[in-house]
């Protein structure tokens, strides 16, 4: 029997942005790090590309989910060659 699949940071980012609906870079990384251990780069990267694609709309430091954010986590990740 396998070890279940460790779920990616990016689900506990989205699942808190949800749950927040309103936040700034700093509050997100607080609220992540208490159950899953995160960089402030991480997060901010994450936010910084939510925001670009449209996801986020930002209020001068805070950020808010956008009303046709999809359910499921956007990831990113790098393509390798």
């Amino acid at each position: 029997m396998s070890a279940p699949q460790k779920e990616p940071v990016e689900e506990t980012m989205w699942r808190t942005i949800k749950i927040l609906r309103v936040f700034d870079k700093g509050s997100l990384y607080r609220h992540v790090n208490m159950t899953h251990p995160c960089t402030a780069q991480r997060i901010s990267r994450y936010v910084n590309r939510l925001a670009a694609q449209g996801l986020l709309h930002r209020h001068r430091n805070d950020y808010q989910l956008s009303s046709f954010a999809p359910a499921r986590a956007p990831i990113f990740r790098k393509l390798s060659r």
